[in-house]
């Protein structure tokens, strides 16, 4: 009589036995690449020259009992956010990058709208707004390159993912 064993032979058409889990995928690198780094530092330098502009540019005619100092301290209050913005995007808030490339292309599309305000501001204002325009550009194309773009993203979580 012939006695079949209680263990079958492997089947090898059969599925593997490995646990099947999605895989996590790997944690953002929370460095701050070279592009941002730059662009930070680039509008840093548009903001100083901005200041150094506000402060020593000739003031047009003021309306009675404004003082000159007055004109200053309102005109350097406006960078006050601006400097704050960068602040936030060093920081990694891709809000304040938004917000930032939203102002920049709003002001460069007023520029050539209206090209005449230009004239107006003489040649130490137009040397001003053609330092700190080529200075926001370049932060601009370097807060929109894909490296940026992907270290601005907040980290996906696991239990977020995409349903299958």
């Amino acid at each position: 009589m012939l006695i079949l064993s209680e263990v079958e032979p492997a089947n090898p058409y059969a599925p593997p036995n490995a646990i099947v889990a999605d895989i996590p995928p790997p944690l953002a690198d929370s460095r701050c690449p070279p592009s941002v780094l730059w662009a930070v530092r680039l509008l840093w330098v548009a903001v100083a020259f901005g200041a150094l502009f506000i402060a020593f540019r000739p003031l047009p005619p003021m309306p009675p009992g404004m003082p000159p100092l007055g004109a200053r301290a309102i005109g350097l209050l406006v960078l006050v956010p601006w400097s704050w913005l960068v602040l936030k995007i060093a920081a990694g808030r891709n809000w304040a990058r938004l917000t930032w490339i939203v102002i920049t292309v709003l002001g460069l599309l007023s520029t050539l709208i209206s090209p005449e305000k230009l004239t107006r501001l003489g040649p130490l204002g137009q040397a001003s707004f053609t330092l700190q325009t080529t200075l926001q550009l370049a932060a601009f194309v370097l807060l929109v390159s894909p490296r940026a773009r992907r270290w601005f993203k907040p980290p996906v979580s696991p239990s977020s993912g995409d349903p299958p």
